[in-house]
């Protein structure tokens, strides 16, 4: 499993511990148990599991709603589709931090050529591999992820290169076997920079930040690391790698083989992800987080609105033009609370109305049932169904 993260942070140094792929090797040998420091207890290893619907006392999360969002970064810069594909980002950033990426112009040459020299060194007998490992207190080469205390250990191991900018790179740990290694993994890496910063542009754009301030931030700082998880004879008893989050800025993800057991944790269950991936990192995520939750509502209902308008004036036969003069980015946001009254068949919590200006979105919290529009004289009830908008055609655009 290959995974370069975007990132600007200092990172803490290790020490050497025991080669995972050899102890597989050995315990395949010589039938040994696996040593205590990997064995994880039952409730540990069952982290990983993915709960059960019927465990979940949400049932409206099942569905499409447990697929990872699949982002297509052609359409991303496709002027005819940036914006309905954009949406589709801040909502997989905001929602998930997670997400997969199809049509990201890393040619299927380079990321075969990657997955083939990985296997192809990692199949290298064992003294061969540790010509490159780190040096005493380094973190860069061939090695284990270490812990200075006693934490249980992964099964895995891994190799550590920073790869960008190239004048940051240490030869000294690159690989020379496969010959092609070294060459691959710079056009690998230099592809993935582009990636990482067209998500950053259009992350940046979403937030209401100037296109380069992401880039500024993170420097186009890369490293990469490289996991492989020998087979083991008793796979429920370890974990290949820990539940964590990522730190940085973005993690590009390629899961080589199509080896199934990457998942991610949202709303309490773990979701299995198919195979190239992209995490949202620590870094990152503290910088989405900055902005207050009405600033950002308030944006995407913007976003919503301009979506909605462009549609209706095509309708019309409007020029754009003429729906942004009476539209003119004005926006009011009202929140309504309805205490409950103990006689509640007595009152109205909000008197018939029809509502002035162009569109009204509505979004009723907590599923709380009560309003109802008057078509052809009647009463309709709307459900309130969970994250959805109810749009109210104003005034201003019922004259139009």
């Amino acid at each position: 499993m290959a995974e370069v993260v975007m990132s600007s942070e200092s990172w803490a140094r290790s020490v050497p511990s025991e080669n995972v792929q050899g102890l597989a090797q050995e315990m395949g040998d010589t039938c040994m148990e696996i040593p205590e420091r990997y064995i994880r207890p039952e409730l540990d290893v069952g982290v990983t599991a993915i709960c059960d619907d019927d465990d979940d006392d949400d049932d409206d999360e099942g569905g499409s709603d447990d697929k990872v969002p699949i982002i297509d970064m052609k359409r991303l810069l496709d002027r005819n589709f940036s914006l309905e594909e954009s949406a589709k980002l801040h909502s997989a950033c905001m929602d998930w931090g997670f997400f997969q990426v199809v049509n990201h112009g890393v040619s299927d040459e380079v990321i075969e050529k990657v997955k083939v020299d990985l296997e192809e060194f990692f199949k290298l007998p064992l003294k061969e591999k540790e010509v490159f490992a780190p040096l005493p207190g380094g973190l860069q080469g061939y090695g284990q992820k270490l812990v200075l205390n006693e934490e249980k250990l992964e099964w895995q191991d891994m190799m550590f290169l920073i790869t960008q900018p190239p004048h940051a790179r240490n030869f000294t740990f690159w690989p020379t076997s496969p010959p092609t290694f070294r060459s691959t993994l710079d056009k690998y890496s230099t592809e993935l920079k582009s990636v990482s910063r067209c998500l950053f542009d259009a992350i940046a754009k979403n937030l209401g930040l100037n296109p380069e301030v992401l880039c500024g931030i993170f420097k186009d700082h890369q490293r990469m690391r490289m996991n492989y998880y020998p087979p083991c004879p008793k796979a429920n008893q370890v974990l290949g790698i820990n539940p964590h989050t990522d730190a940085g800025g973005l993690t590009l993800l390629l899961q080589v083989r199509d080896v199934q057991g990457l998942q991610i944790k949202r709303r309490g269950k773990w979701l299995p992800v198919e195979p190239l991936d992209v995490n949202i990192g620590d870094a990152l995520e503290i910088l989405t987080n900055g902005k207050s939750t009405l600033e950002r509502f308030s944006l995407e209902l913007k976003r919503v609105l301009k979506s909605l308008f462009e549609v209706i004036g095509m309708k019309l036969k409007l020029k754009p033009e003429v729906i942004s003069r009476v539209l003119s980015e004005y926006q009011g946001l009202r929140m309504h609370y309805y205490p409950p009254c103990p006689k509640a068949s007595k009152v109205l919590g909000l008197n018939p109305h029809s509502d002035v200006g162009i569109l009204t979105l509505l979004l009723q919290v907590g599923d709380v049932q009560g309003l109802q529009i008057k078509k052809n004289g009647k009463w309709l009830s709307v459900e309130a169904i969970q994250h959805a908008l109810v749009v109210n055609v104003g005034d201003v655009l019922e004259v139009l």
